[in-house]
């Protein structure tokens, strides 16, 4: 590796403070922020050697500029920025872990006002990343900045609300696959040392938000499970906002943080690296060098052995509900995610041996801590064949079970609907989550605000060239004569509504409806397809929500759906009917 990382999560934004950490024999780290415009000409680099020599960790952000020239530059000097950073990075010493950029969905980090969406964030941290490993060498790990907690300037389509969370989520998506590690932020409102370990939440609409310190584990839980096994840094955390700074005083909140950090690594989840205080420096007014009891609580913290890198003896995957332990999860670490899957039966003993299956290989005990790729290429091609029998058995009781349904009363028929999913344009690596049926609460009409003629196919494309998504947003597209295509698995956690993108589907009806109304053939058509849903998902009538109801600050689906014309009223009298037994 070529670089040092210590064990212990101290540290500080800033340089200046480590000698407390040194005195202490407890070595952690230290985040030093550069400034390095995007002269591609330009060749200056910085020696941090003195940091490493004396065990400690070194971490340079590489910024830009400060407002208003941006943390990134603009698009048109992305590839100037990453030629920068590549040249900054190999004229340097004494470092091998760099950040790209800060707090992103923050205004003030914006280059001369123009939002960094996270496609055009990930677009740039790609660039820099390649020049950098091109440059330096992979062994270099090159970061995610991190997000602004609490933040909500940075509003885009798919997240209207401007939710911080889903903006991490969003760039993690556009790098799967290409990120060596990620950057965190988190803090408390106030000093109060009991608010560390709050799960008190934030106003709506952010009610599913946490609100303090442990705003950290909301970004922890939202880092997709192919990137769980990548390095965490949280580098800026402090006590107070926007209007108040550290208070001088030593009421064990740094400790808490600490022991905080340390318990969640402790668990086994993923780890978290290192916990920075913002900051050294009297750059600003959460300087704490000159405030003699913060430095006394951070001394106070060093008395305890607060560090990374533990093993779970058992880790819990919610996605399949089922546990790894002991040797079986010391192998699934060794051979990754990506080759295992994710674990989908528990332990079970097949044929006298300890085996568990996950999505893609099996594992087997040999003997007692002797875990083994089991060869189960035989038994796939006979599950294959009689999966296939049976599918033509589930088929036959498919169609017996539609003509018993068709002759219960009040039952609803499922309408005729067009299966497109996996003919439409798709991100070739960006895939939606996934969620039960269970989970679905709404359903949500929108709009497509363009000419009635324009395609599923084109709506596709426009979402994944154009806004970077894994597919089109919509579970259903409902065209003007009526014919209904499905776009998304209903599991799909397609982007449609923001905030409520995870618990609802979203269907389309072609059109612009800010003057107009569906056609007739579009609304006897989308109730048909509303009033199964809500029979299939056991919903009830008011759970049809407009899109302006779900999102504010649009009017989708057009000013006509609850003024005018009204055609919410008149697709919810068509769905009372058909629920009534009527067509």
């Amino acid at each position: 590796m070529a670089f040092h990382e210590p064990r212990y999560l101290y540290g500080f934004h800033d340089p200046g403070g480590e000698h407390l950490m040194v005195d202490a024999g407890k070595p952690g780290w230290v985040l030093v922020a550069e400034e390095i415009g995007h002269d591609p000409e330009w060749q200056s680099g910085w020696d941090y050697s003195n940091l490493p020599n004396q065990g400690l960790g070194t971490i340079v952000r590489l910024d830009h500029g400060h407002y208003p020239n941006g943390t990134l530059p603009e698009p048109e000097y992305y590839d100037d920025f990453a030629r920068r950073c590549a040249s900054f990075c190999g004229n340097s010493q004494g470092c091998g872990l760099w950040i790209i950029g800060n707090e992103m969905n923050r205004a003030q980090e914006r280059p001369h006002d123009q939002p960094i969406t996270p496609e055009l964030y990930a677009r740039c941290y790609q660039k820099c990343r390649t020049a950098i490993h091109d440059r330096v060498g992979p062994g270099h790990r090159v970061l995610i900045g991190a997000v602004a907690p609490s933040n909500t300037q940075t509003a885009y389509p798919g997240n209207e609300s401007g939710d911080w969370v889903q903006y991490l989520i969003d760039v993690l998506r556009c790098v799967e696959g290409a990120c060596d590690g990620i950057a965190l932020h988190t803090c408390t409102w106030g000093s109060d040392p009991n608010l560390i370990a709050s799960d008190e939440r934030m106003d709506p609409p952010y009610h599913h938000r946490r609100k303090q310190f442990r705003a950290y584990r909301d970004f922890m839980e939202a880092i997709p499970p192919g990137m769980r096994q990548l390095p965490v840094y949280i580098m800026k955390a402090n006590q107070g906002d926007a209007g108040e700074s550290w208070i001088n005083e030593n009421r064990g909140w740094i400790a808490r943080a600490y022991d905080e950090i340390d318990g969640w690594n402790r668990a086994g989840g993923q780890q978290i690296r290192c916990l920075l205080l913002y900051r050294w420096s009297t750059a600003d007014q959460w300087c704490i060098s000159n405030k003699e009891h913060v430095v006394a609580g951070f001394r106070e913290a060093l008395t305890q052995d607060y560090r990374w890198g533990y093993q779970a003896e058992e880790r819990f995957f919610p996605e399949t509900g089922k546990r790894v332990r002991g040797a079986f999860l010391e192998r699934f670490d060794r051979y990754g995610q990506e080759l295992c899957g994710l674990p989908i039966t528990d332990e079970i003993l097949e044929s006298g041996l300890t085996t568990q299956y996950f999505q893609h290989v099996a594992l087997e005990e040999r003997a007692p801590g002797q875990v083994r790729l089991k060869l189960i290429g035989r038994e796939v091609c006979a599950s294959r064949q009689r999966i296939a029998e049976l599918e033509q058995q589930v088929a036959r009781l498919q169609a017996r079970i539609a003509a018993l349904e068709a002759a219960i009363p009040g039952h609803v028929s499922k309408p005729a609907i067009a299966d497109i999913v996996d003919a439409l344009p798709k991100h070739p690596t960006k895939r939606y989550d996934t969620r039960s049926l269970d989970e679905i609460t709404y359903l949500v009409v929108h709009h497509s605000a363009t000419r009635p003629d324009v395609s599923a196919e084109q709506m596709a494309r426009y979402h994944v060239e154009g806004l970077g998504w894994p597919g089109i947003g919509y579970h259903f597209v409902i065209d003007e004569d009526g014919t209904i295509n499905q776009t998304n698995d209903l599991a799909s956690v397609s982007y449609h509504a923001a905030q409520a993108n995870a618990y609802s589907v979203g269907m389309c009806f072609t059109g612009d409806f800010t003057e107009t109304i569906p056609t007739e053939e579009q609304l006897d058509a989308g109730a048909h397809l509303i009033a199964w849903l809500l029979q299939e998902l056991d919903l009830p009538i008011d759970r049809i929500h407009g899109h302006r109801e779900e999102v504010s600050g649009t009017t989708c689906p057009g000013e006509q759906w609850a003024s005018g014309q009204k055609w919410r009223d008149l697709l919810l009298a068509r769905v009372r009917r058909i629920q009534a037994g009527g067509t």
